[in-house]
């Protein structure tokens, strides 16, 4: 028969060896932040915060890649990789150049380039 402990019990640093985790068949009733236990139906531990029951591993069943990406997956360390473009990187736009620009739908920049500011003389018509 379990022992029932009324007040915290503190292990003062000490170890919690060969322990077992609650074992239910469902969630338990008025849960408290912090409660854990083993769901026997899906074989899953769950914590509770503040407001639900939350998996230790998570939810996440895949990841896929999208378009420009390459990458994903469904276990262990996943990466995604966003595809290079054709634009080099670099700085553009100056005092007599601006910057234009090609953005495709995923909003990539797809091409990069410098336009020359050309400003007659005859446009101008104060100098001062």
């Amino acid at each position: 028969m379990a022992m029932k402990f009324v007040t915290n019990l503190d292990l003062n640093k000490n170890e919690l060896q060969n322990a077992r985790v609650q074992n239910l068949a469902t969630a338990p009733g008025s849960p408290v932040e912090g409660q854990i236990y083993y769901d026997t139906g899906d074989d899953t531990i769950y914590f509770r915060n503040a407001s639900a029951w939350i998996n230790i591993a998570g939810d996440i069943s895949g990841v896929t890649a999208g378009t420009g990406l390459t990458g994903g997956g469904t276990s262990g360390v996943v990466t995604v990789t966003l595809a290079n473009t054709a634009v080099t990187a670099a700085a553009y736009g100056s005092a007599t150049a601006v910057a234009t620009f090609t953005v495709d739908a995923q909003g990539r920049l797809t091409a990069a380039a410098n336009a020359t500011i050309a400003i007659p003389s005859t446009a101008v018509t104060d100098f001062t």
